[in-house]
């Protein structure tokens, strides 16, 4: 079975893999290729991705959208703050640990964002299943350039939970350069910028593509720059306009809210290839049918400071790769939000008129990448020689570490410990000894580049010597996937002894990744038969809605009185309001409703023979 690719996006995602040589992208039952990237819980049932969409007004509070932003994140980071301040949905810390309240089955049930994105990893691996038509193990994965070890080890659990072993985490940039270089075939050296905006995050990147090799240079970004951003202005600007003309807030009713967020997510859409955009909501608050319209001049005034932020980060990644824009041979854009107008013309005009590639499609081109990338990895697991496919050839991709890492020892001077852009794998050697007599541990504090404290590794288990005698060394690691891990050992009468390291960041275990790969089998088993469940309702409904067609319809003959036709009628309407009112009935309560039915109508004809 190949390796599957997947895109996990911050609005949706997509699953992919190579099959018989060609790459595909495999569709879900509803028939679309991108699955909304959104977790729904209600009183009967979950649903995740499409069926989840119109929850997001019927049912926001326990709609979890957004995912992306949440994994690995900290209950105190500056950027979750300002999310879960907006979010309809309730987010807290449980055990060092953030997690979702939602009300399910009517009872309040703890979610981590492992556990939600895993809801969404699930899905997608049945979507390839059933496609592929037999099981899936192992995936590439896409996570945003700019995610931290702590946001890729999150997604690396929350795919075990999912029961997928991820082989490779590639960032956006880089699975897109994969696809960019087949798409392209690639013969000689390019210097490629890619602009990858999509709806939560944005990297703007330089990478080296040569026949063999997707070589990342420089990367900047923002993981909560998006999108999103862009239909906040809208939803901020047809708030106040709310205001002005009626007096009232949409703030205050949350389903009204997300009907305005979803609007203006069409609106931006719609903007992005005409001039004009109309938004229409009936009975939007207090009975106010609701509906304006906004310019896209209008529009990229409100998002000034968003596009120049956009010039901002293309002009960083260019100075930081120490090239300058006649360097540059490409620039392929990526992800839904680059295609907006103004974006391009910026890009254009800071690359002085610079045709853009439009080759790749920006919604897809990442998961194919990592499809791709799948591929090459699975025939090279197995060695194998006999391959005559362009992007089955062996290929060396090399990420960088996005960030400057800095470690202070006890909370002493913070000296670097990794540069920024250094190529991946790396690893770093630190000798430490002790301050004072008898000390016993070490604090190692690391900081990113604002000096923001990102974990603390306390080392125990030193022998009591006096100060400065011991000879510690730390080993820092960062693989290829970019996750760092921390050992260290002293050097003892000639022998390395290892020390224990603990972090302060809480982490799952093997343990909890078992309890909780159970607890999200068992949501899929519900979800499973909740599924048949619905089948046999829409049965019973449809068995009604047909006796009841035949029932009004001119054309059907019968001996049945108009009072008993009436009575038949309201037995319909009645039968049709119990399947809506009981949605915990189980398949048997359902087939004995629909035996009800019939005797009831059988009884009725009877009385006219």
């Amino acid at each position: 079975m190949p390796f599957i690719g997947i895109d996990l996006g911050t609005t949706s995602s997509c699953v992919g893999a190579v099959v018989d040589g060609t790459v595909q992208l495999f569709t879900n039952q509803q028939g679309t290729r991108r699955i909304p990237s959104l977790v729904s819980f209600g009183d009967a049932q979950r649903v995740v991705g499409d069926a989840a969409v119109k929850k997001l007004v019927e049912n926001p509070e326990n709609t979890v959208f957004e995912i992306t932003r949440l994994i690995g994140r900290s209950i105190t980071d500056k950027h979750l703050i300002q999310d879960y301040l907006q979010w309809p949905f309730q987010v807290m810390e449980s055990n060092g640990v953030i997690v979702v309240k939602v009300l399910y089955k009517k009872e309040v049930h703890y979610f981590t964002s492992e556990e939600l994105l895993a809801m969404l990893i699930s899905t997608l691996k049945r979507t390839a299943e059933a496609n592929l038509s037999g099981p899936v193990k192992k995936a590439v994965l896409v996570v945003p350039a700019q995610y931290d070890s702590f946001q890729r080890l999150a997604t690396i659990n929350a795919a075990k939970i999912a029961g997928l072993k991820v082989v490779r985490l590639v960032s956006a940039p880089i699975a897109a350069a994969i696809a960019y270089r087949a798409e392209m075939k690639i013969q000689s050296a390019k210097h490629v910028l890619i602009f990858n905006m999509g709806g939560g995050t944005c990297d703007v990147s330089l990478l080296l593509i040569t026949k063999d090799t997707v070589e990342m240079k420089a990367t900047v970004g923002d993981s909560h720059f998006g999108g999103a951003e862009f239909d906040a202005k809208l939803v901020q600007h047809f708030i106040d306009e709310f205001r002005k003309k009626y007096g009232k807030d949409i703030r205050a009713d949350k389903k009204a809210l997300q009907r305005l967020v979803l609007a203006c997510r069409t609106a931006k859409s719609t903007l992005s290839v005409k001039s004009k955009a109309h938004i229409s909501l009936n009975l939007l608050l207090d009975g106010i049918n609701y509906s304006d319209q906004i310019t896209r001049e209008v529009f990229e005034k409100l998002a000034e400071d968003l596009f120049q932020k956009v010039s901002y980060l293309v002009e960083r990644v260019i100075q930081a790769a120490l090239l300058d824009q006649s360097d540059i041979d490409d620039i392929v854009l990526v992800g839904g939000s680059s295609w907006i107008p103004k974006i391009q013309q910026l890009l254009s005009l800071l690359f002085e008129g610079k045709q853009l590639n439009k080759t790749l499609s920006p919604e897809e081109s990442v998961c194919l990448g990592a499809s791709i990338y799948g591929d090459i990895l699975e025939h090279n697991s197995h060695q194998s020689e006999e391959n005559d496919l362009s992007y089955n050839s062996h290929l060396k991709v090399i990420e960088v570490y996005p960030h400057l890492l800095q470690v202070a020892m006890n909370g002493g001077q913070l000296t670097v410990l990794i540069p920024r852009y250094t190529s991946l794998p790396v690893r770093v050697n630190k000798k430490y000894t002790t301050t004072h007599d008898s000390q016993q541990t070490l604090i190692l504090s690391l900081y990113a580049e604002n000096d923001e404290n990102l974990v603390e590794f306390t080392v125990t288990g030193i022998p009591t010597m006096r100060a400065g005698e011991p000879k510690i060394i730390a080993i820092y690691n960062v693989d290829e996937n970019g996750l760092l891990t921390v050992k260290a050992y002293q050097e003892l009468k000639g022998k390395n002894v290892s020390l224990m390291v603990t972090g302060n960041r809480a982490c799952f275990n093997v343990a909890d990744i078992i309890r909780l790969n159970k607890r999200v089998e068992e949501l899929t088993v519900d979800d499973h038969v909740n599924e048949a469940n619905a089948l046999c309702r829409n049965s019973l409904r449809d068995y009604v809605l047909e006796k009841k067609h035949k029932l009004v319809s001119p054309s059907y003959e019968n001996n049945l009185s108009d009072f008993n036709k009436s009575m038949l009628i309201t037995l319909c309407d009645k039968t049709l309001k119990w399947i809506d009112n009981h949605g915990e009935v189980d398949d048997l309560r359902l087939k004995q409703k629909r035996a009800e039915l019939d005797v009831l109508w059988d009884s009725f004809a009877v009385r006219n023979s």
